[in-house]
């Protein structure tokens, strides 16, 4: 394994371990932080589209 391979494997860990316990405090788990995701995902691309809408007027 290489440094950086290591280095980027203890990074996915701990933000992963930081990401955990954020969504434990507010009662998530399961899939419900997938369609979380989706819908933020969903919600950045229409904000996107509005940006540009309103720059063209």
């Amino acid at each position: 394994m290489t440094a950086g391979k290591a280095f980027c494997d203890e990074y996915r860990g701990i933000r992963e371990q930081c990401l955990v316990a954020g969504l434990k405090s507010l009662g998530q788990s399961g899939t419900k932080p997938l369609q979380m995701a989706e819908s933020q995902r969903a919600l950045s691309g229409l904000y996107d589209q509005a940006a540009r809408s309103a720059a063209s007027l």
